[in-house]
Order: C-alpha cells, then sequence, then structure tokens
C-alpha cells in the first residue's frame, strides 16, 4: 500500500462514524442525486462503487442491480453493511485497493467513485483500473473536487480533475462544474 494512502486509510478509521455529518457540509447537496441521474443506471446491470465508505448511495441504485461497494477501508465497510441491510438490492462488500481492483477486464457496466479519486495518492492507476474492468460503452461516473491538494491528515491526496481527464476528453459523455463546492460531476462513456 502507498505510503500517503496508509495515512489516509487511517484518517478514514478514525472519522468513519462521523463521516456522513462531515460530508454534509463538504458537499453540495444534491450532487449524488445528479451523478446518478446522469448515469441512468439500468435495472439488472452490474455496478462496481470504487470507494464506497459507508454505503451512502446505496439508495440510488435500482433494486435490481448487481452492486459491489470496494474500499480500502475496514471501518467504512463495516458502515455500510449496516445499510445494506435495510435495501432490498444485491449488494457486495469487497475490502480491496482501488488501484488493483480484484475483477475481469470488461467485466462490468458501470463504475462510481464519489470522492473517491480525492482519498487516492495513485488516482490516475485507480481511473485506468476503473477503464481496465468496466465493458466497452460502459460508463464510469465521477463526483469528486475538481482540484485537491495533500492533506493525508485530513483525508485527502492531490487531484486535479481536469489534468486527470484531459486525455480522456473525447469519452466525456457528461461534465458538470458545481462552483459553489469547487466540485464536478463527469461520466466517462469507455471506448
Amino acid at each position: 500500500m502507498h505510503v500517503m494512502q496508509t495515512t489516509i486509510n487511517a484518517w478514514y478509521t478514525l472519522i468513519a462514524p462521523f463521516y456522513e455529518q462531515l460530508m454534509r457540509i463538504e458537499e453540495p447537496p444534491e450532487a449524488r442525486k445528479q451523478l446518478f441521474t446522469h448515469l441512468n443506471i439500468q435495472s439488472g446491470e452490474r455496478v462496481l462503487e470504487i470507494g464506497s465508505g459507508t454505503g451512502k448511495n446505496v439508495d440510488y441504485y435500482p433494486s435490481s442491480t448487481r452492486v459491489t461497494f470496494l474500499d480500502i477501508n475496514h471501518s467504512m465497510l463495516r458502515r455500510a453493511k449496516r445499510k445494506q441491510k435495510r435495501n432490498s438490492g444485491s449488494y457486495t462488500l469487497v475490502r480491496a485497493d482501488a488501484t488493483r481492483l480484484p475483477f475481469a477486464d470488461n467485466s462490468l457496466d458501470v463504475v462510481v467513485m464519489t470522492y473517491a479519486l480525492s482519498a487516492i495518492p495513485e488516482n490516475e492507476r485507480a481511473l485506468q483500473e476503473a477503464e481496465r474492468v468496466t465493458r466497452p460503452g460502459g460508463h464510469i461516473g465521477i463526483l469528486d473536487f475538481v482540484r485537491a491538494f495533500p492533506f493525508p491528515m485530513g483525508g485527502m491526496s492531490s487531484l486535479n480533475l481536469f489534468n486527470l481527464l484531459r486525455e480522456r476528453e473525447g469519452n466525456l459523455v457528461c461534465g458538470e462544474y458545481l462552483p459553489k463546492k469547487r466540485q464536478g460531476i463527469y461520466i466517462l462513456q469507455v471506448p
């Protein structure tokens, strides 16, 4: 595991009980809903959520969707498991590193990342992995800070979404900037 990732992971273990309250401060109220509206996930699709954290997105998935929640942090996944029990969907929880996804090439229809890339030091590698496991024509949905600076004790890595997505611009189906919080919603179609 990347040294900075170890520090960030420790931070998320510490804040897991308060994560959702903290995110209410940082995230625009309708941002997640907008992301899922743009993604338009269909019944029966195979979905991977990278950096799923506490499972905050569980209610946005259609009940007949097969969703795998993946996070590197055990404390966050434990909280996601509690939410999963309250929802009728088909969910699997996996503890793994986003830079080394345990899935076959082209095996998923949709990959979702909400505030995940800014918490992954090797975010370029994580995005490449998301592209690898998503089938051609499938989508990757991203909601994150447009620019983040390393702050390991605050759970942040370095991120510049504009630079990260620049070479993928031709695959961009949707790009929406949320100026008030300097965040963006992006939908990439995998070629």
